[in-house]
């Protein structure tokens, strides 16, 4: 019971630093466009 528990918590500090690290160049990207646009 409890190793499931382990396993579930890594899984979702995983999913969460891939979403953080997806979000972040995303926001770079948009962050590029809108200077190249003078926005």
């Amino acid at each position: 019971m409890f190793a499931m528990y382990d396993v579930l918590d890594e899984l979702i500090s995983v999913v969460i630093s891939f979403l953080r690290k997806n979000v972040f160049q995303k926001m770079q990207v948009i962050e590029s466009t809108s200077i190249k646009y003078g926005k």
